[in-house]
């Protein structure tokens, strides 16, 4: 990330009423922390070089974050005649922690954050079969339970699900890929870890990678339409920062348009879904790749990737027709949502981070057959940078945001 055109950019709100000074507050301190995390040697006056913040400021910051106890100050940088020697500041790493849940068909992955953001541990669990409820609640019960033994404070727990959602309650509505229907997800966690103080937040894994991708540059205006790749597909719209998750908070389901009512048969018992065209489980499928499924006797959706990957960069023609293929019904699913959301920013994340390269010339000539110019000529439409991190990285911003809310 760059932080320092971030806090540019964020800094630029202040005065103008488009954002609550709270908020740009917030924003501060949570870009002041990536700025100490991110540097090796950084001290206040870098603080305010690098974002062109005033002085007091900038001292205000460090004094809040301090008292907090989440940044120390960590020695100093030689003395020089034009002053004192600059105090240097860290992260401290013992104050907060986060945990972030991804789950999926094949796998539960639990990670732990800093509040910097610094990864600290990974737990990726394969699994033969997609989890139920119960298993996910027992695992995310032991590592919160393990979490609280620390002396680092707890600021909550992030689950991302591929599944339809009410994020305001944390209940999974329906996930035809686990199984899930009607499932209280975060009311469960809550119950059976008690943890009643402990905020629980469960969304979709694209509004998490979303989340993330906005917060490379957060400027007012910036309109992205998200399109995740993984087993099968999902979108994500944010306008000017914010989900737009609809009335009932199922906005972005695409992997249910429908493409082709002869189509295959999706999970969800439909035919001609998007998500039974594209996405990983129906490239594995229509290629033959790792037993024609993943997980359970198959491999695992990161190895069926690189397979992927290496079958097409060697020239494999059955991938290549295949990969081409995905990238034409893609841009289809794209032109529809290109002209409904007219978007500033298209980004392909998750698994097309790997595969978008792989089939984007297709990709390229069937949205130019396809898209009307004049949306197309006001989006620019591209591969994500932030690769299969997001999603976690976008859950630990949540929760460190509702964290730094609270100060």
């Amino acid at each position: 990330m760059d932080q320092c055109a971030t806090l540019t950019a964020v800094s630029s709100f202040e005065g103008t009423g488009t954002v609550d000074q709270a908020d740009v507050r917030r924003h501060h301190l949570r870009l002041v922390l990536g700025l100490v995390r991110d540097g090796s040697s950084v001290s206040r006056g870098d603080i305010v070089e690098r974002t062109g913040l005033t002085k007091t400021t900038v001292t205000s910051l460090v004094a809040q974050l301090q008292q907090l106890g989440v940044v120390r100050e960590a020695g100093t940088r030689g003395s020089s005649s034009r002053g004192r020697p600059a105090r240097l500041l860290e992260v401290n790493s013992t104050h907060a922690t986060s945990l972030v849940v991804e789950v999926n068909v094949d796998r539960v992955a639990l990670s732990t954050f800093d509040l910097g953001g610094a990864l600290l541990t990974e737990d990726v669990r394969n699994l033969e079969q997609a989890p139920s409820p119960g298993q996910v609640v027992e695992q995310v019960t032991d590592a919160i339970a393990s979490l609280r033994r620390r002396p680092a404070r707890l600021t909550g727990a992030a689950l991302a699900v591929p599944a339809m959602l009410d994020a305001a309650t944390g209940t999974v509505r329906w996930g035809p890929h686990l199984g899930w229907q009607e499932v209280p997800l975060a009311a469960m966690v809550r119950a059976a870890s008690r943890s009643g103080d402990t905020p629980v937040v469960v969304d979709r894994l694209v509004n998490f990678s979303a989340t993330a991708e906005h917060a490379v540059a957060p400027e007012p205006g910036r309109d992205i339409l998200l399109i995740y790749g993984d087993i099968g597909m999902g979108g994500c719209y944010l306008s000017d920062g914010r989900i737009i998750r609809g009335a009932h908070g199922l906005a972005g389901e695409v992997a249910h348009m429908l493409l082709d009512p002869d189509g295959p048969v999706h999970d969800c018992g439909r035919r001609g879904c998007a998500a039974a065209f594209v996405g990983l489980g129906p490239l594995v499928r229509d290629a033959g790749l790792g037993g024609g499924r993943i997980g359970g006797d198959g491999a695992t959706s990161p190895e069926l990737l690189e397979l992927v990957a290496v079958r097409a960069r060697a020239g494999d023609a059955v991938v290549r027709h295949h990969l081409d293929q995905q990238g034409r019904w893609l841009a289809r699913v794209v032109t529809t949502l290109l002209h409904v959301t007219n978007p500033s920013e298209l980004l392909l994340g998750g698994h097309f981070t790997t595969l978008a390269p792989l089939f984007w010339e297709a990709f390229s000539i069937e949205l130019e057959l396809r898209a009307l110019p004049q949306h197309l000529e006001s989006c620019d439409v591209r591969i994500s940078g932030l690769g299969a991190d997001s999603v976690r990285r976008g859950a630990q911003q949540v929760l460190a945001d509702r964290y730094l809310a609270a100060l």
